[in-house]
């Protein structure tokens, strides 16, 4: 497997241990997000933004088939500081 690896292998082998590494990732973030506490969670703007970029990362990356491989991922500035207004947004509504 580690020279699957460094041979830049995409193959369903590698697909299958990137879903189950993107579905653990997915399970972390949503139990991180879901212990912060009230009292914390407009302290915690930043890390919220930042988690949310990288859910939108690991979403590109699940979108193109998890080729991570042979091609960089990134989530555009535009979309990034969407997702800060968008996150801006909703602190003022509360």
């Amino acid at each position: 497997v580690e020279d699957d690896l460094f041979a830049r292998r995409h193959d369903d082998r590698f697909v299958r241990a990137a879903g189950i590494t993107a579905a653990r990732a997915d399970h972390h973030y949503q139990l991180a997000a879901s212990s912060i506490p009230a009292a914390d969670f407009a302290t915690l703007l930043p890390a919220r933004v930042m988690a949310a970029i990288y859910q939108e990362l690991l979403g590109e990356i699940r979108n193109s088939g998890f080729r991570v491989l042979d091609r960089r991922h990134r989530v555009a500035k535009t979309r990034q500081l969407a997702i800060l207004a968008r996150h801006l947004v909703a602190r003022q509504g509360k």
